[in-house]
């Protein structure tokens, strides 16, 4: 615990037991009774007056005297005991005794019955034992890490049980305990005796299903508890570590937890510790858990959501300080657990991503990033501890992005407004230049396996931002296009790299590529000229057993053909017109391979330079079979017609995908069907 304040108690509860519990012995003999000889090893005295005379006088509270606890006499033999132990000597006892102290069936019984007897009564002296039995347990376990067996007797000899429902028992009462008050302390106490158990799965499942967890809940809520920063810390790391293993305990902990984890942060909004540890806690709820989700973005009008937010503004933004401020760890891990949380919140659903771009996340984030650009200025070494935090910092930006980006119309458009994407491609091409193969002449750089993570995750979300015209345009004139895009591809066709491993990374990559150039011409001459095209057929052909890659490299590459003559004429060159060909042939049961092939092959064949080497590759072959494999697919009848028809003499206007042409095309097709067979163009290739 936070300054050792229950290993501290753990010396005075143990040495108040041996007074209070002798004390009774005493009573009663006078002032002039013999002194009783003393025992030959204080270790054995201390064990004895721990775990024998503890159980005699918890097992049956209401035959005790009150009286007798609070005013200790001393007897013979606890003086000369207790003045052998010293401070280090007293602590080492215990340790080595903690297991029989906590789990031996004498003393686990006292506990458990002190604690059981404090739920059903309102005696005030029932109250008192259960607390004296909650403060030994927690210092006992706060005195080391316990073992596993040790953590296991705590559970089944019913100990965690009867600490959670007392607990729970005691926040539920309205009354309390005939005026008796719990404080943090005890809490902090319950804190102590979880956490040192709390990596059994088991133990887990206790803790929340005999109410732990919820009367932690119920301390937040106190406003007194709330006030003490290391009982908040405390509280949120138990809840954060309970969590883990089972989404029903993940339900149930969020369900009661994140209203007083908000109101926490909220009390506390400029304490680095309460901040990181919360938004720990809202990190682990939030992960895959949707329920976790929508209370945090939705419940008390999303309070807890803007808590995160005010996380990254105070402690990440350009106003919280750069390197030469010296901002301390705990801000700085506090700012990335609050981002993962945002990345958690905005990963299942589009409405709850919706909800989170117009909480002004996108322009929270963007200030993340421009302190991030400030940092690397500063920094002028090649590399160093600082380095790995700006590029942990831009890595949560972008997980946040591509996580709130997606299948997000608003999100498009907010990007385009704020102007995030330059900043960002500053910042990844001067941290990641190791994923390309070249270095900044700054000599910044991260570790490549952190930098092509970076990479990666920033082509998925550059995919998805660039469904807005006005992201396109600025992607290009970033140098995203060029140092991201197309630098990644290419990178990853080395054999050393470690970028775009897998598949879907390729696919991730192409369908970037094709979205960024998709309706501007000039991006699609740009990224042909720094190598787009070969790269994109060099690298779908290492992977053309992936039906995936296939669809993904197909798209990109009829992306920029449709918009350069001068991408049309290199078609053949750089092998994409066989690839086409043959992956048509290698999937002819697919409707999207068939589809795309048979448009980019269209895409081709308005260049005059690619009409023989289509009819060389075995073009008309592979669509008049999908046009025979898919009868009522449209896209595939309409690009693999007019194909055909240029192969077959039209002219380039005769085939382009205009509203005259699709009218004539419906047209013959009807005449077709009420008359022949068969389409005259069948015959005529």
């Amino acid at each position: 615990a936070s300054g050792g304040v229950v290993r501290a108690g753990a010396i005075q509860i143990a040495r108040e037991l041996v007074l209070k519990y002798e004390s009774r012995e005493g009573a009663g003999k006078g002032a002039g009774a013999s002194p009783a000889p003393a025992l030959e090893s204080p270790k054995a005295s201390l064990v004895a007056s721990l775990s024998g005379r503890l159980s005699k006088a918890i097992a049956s509270p209401r035959a005790s005297n009150a009286k007798k606890i609070q005013t200790p006499i001393f007897s013979s033999i606890t003086v000369p005991v207790l003045r052998r132990f010293t401070r280090a000597s007293l602590e080492t006892a215990l340790i080595e005794e903690r297991k029989d102290l906590l789990a031996s069936p004498e003393s686990a019984s006292s506990l458990t019955f002190a604690l059981f007897t404090g739920c059903s009564s309102k005696s005030t002296e029932d109250f008192e034992l259960a607390v004296l039995a909650l403060e030994l347990s927690g210092a006992l376990c706060e005195l080391g890490q316990l073992d596993k067996e040790t953590q296991n007797l705590v559970r089944t000899c019913g100990l965690l049980e009867n600490v959670c429902v007392f607990l729970h028992t005691y926040f539920s009462r309205p009354d309390g305990y005939s005026g008796s008050r719990l404080t943090g302390y005890h809490v902090r106490c319950a804190n102590v005796l979880f956490e040192s158990i709390i990596g059994r799965e088991a133990n887990r499942d206790v803790l929340v299903k005999s109410g732990g967890t919820t009367a932690l809940a119920s301390a937040l809520e106190n406003s007194d508890m709330r006030s003490d920063q290391n009982l908040v810390s405390e509280t949120a790391i138990t809840m954060s570590n309970a969590c883990f293993g089972d989404d029903s305990r993940k339900i149930e902990i969020g369900r009661r937890a994140i209203d007083p984890i908000q109101r926490s942060l909220a009390t506390h909004p400029d304490s680095p510790s309460v901040a990181l540890h919360c938004a720990l806690a809202l990190r682990n709820l939030s992960y895959n858990c949707e329920a976790n989700q929508v209370l945090i973005v939705s419940e008390n009008q999303g309070s807890a959501l803007q808590s995160l937010l005010g996380i990254i503004n105070r402690f990440g933004s350009k106003n919280a300080g750069t390197k030469n401020d010296r901002v301390s760890n705990q801000q700085r891990t506090a700012v990335h657990q609050a981002l993962v949380a945002l990345a958690n919140v905005a990963a299942i659903r589009e409405d709850l991503r919706e909800k989170v771009t117009s909480a002004s996340a996108f322009e929270t984030v963007a200030a993340v990033i421009e302190r991030a650009n400030c940092m690397i200025q500063e920094l002028g070494s090649a590399s160093s501890p600082q380095v790995e935090e700006v590029g942990r910092d831009v890595d949560d930006v972008v997980s946040f992005l591509r996580n709130c980006t997606a299948k997000n119309p608003a999100a498009h458009q907010r990007i385009a407004q704020i102007g995030i994407i330059g900043p960002l491609v500053r910042a990844v091409r001067a941290l990641c230049s190791t994923a390309f193969g070249a270095k900044e002449e700054s000599g910044k750089v991260l570790s490549e396996t952190l930098a092509s993570a970076v990479v990666e995750k920033m082509l998925e979300w550059l995919r998805h931002a660039a469904f807005a015209r006005e992201n396109r345009s600025q992607i290009l004139e970033s140098g995203a296009l060029t140092d991201i895009i197309v630098a990644s591809i290419g990178r990853a066709d080395a054999s050393s790299a470690m970028i775009l491993q897998e598949d879907r990374s390729c696919e991730t990559a192409f369908l970037a590529l094709g979205n960024s150039t998709f309706g501007l011409p000039n991006a699609a001459e740009r990224a042909r000229d720094a190598g787009a095209l070969t790269s994109v057929v060099q690298i779908a052909t290492k992977r053309s057993s992936s039906l995936g890659v296939t669809e993904s490299a197909l798209r990109c590459l009829r992306s920029l053909l449709e918009q350069s003559e001068q991408s049309r004429q290199f078609a053949s060159g750089c092998g994409a017109l066989e690839y086409t060909v043959d992956s048509m042939r290698k999937f002819p049961a697919e409707e999207q391979i068939q589809e795309q092939g048979c448009a980019l092959l269209l895409s081709a064949s308005v260049s005059e330079s690619n009409l023989l080497p289509l009819k060389q590759s075995g073009a008309a072959e592979v669509v008049l079979y999908a046009m025979q494999q898919h009868p009522k697919h449209r896209g595939i009848h309409l690009h693999a017609t007019l194909v055909l028809q240029r192969m077959n003499g039209a002219t380039a206007d005769d085939v382009c995908i205009s509203r005259e042409n699709i009218t004539r095309l419906v047209r013959t097709a009807r005449q077709k069907r009420r008359g022949a067979a068969a389409p005259s163009v069948f015959a005529k290739a």
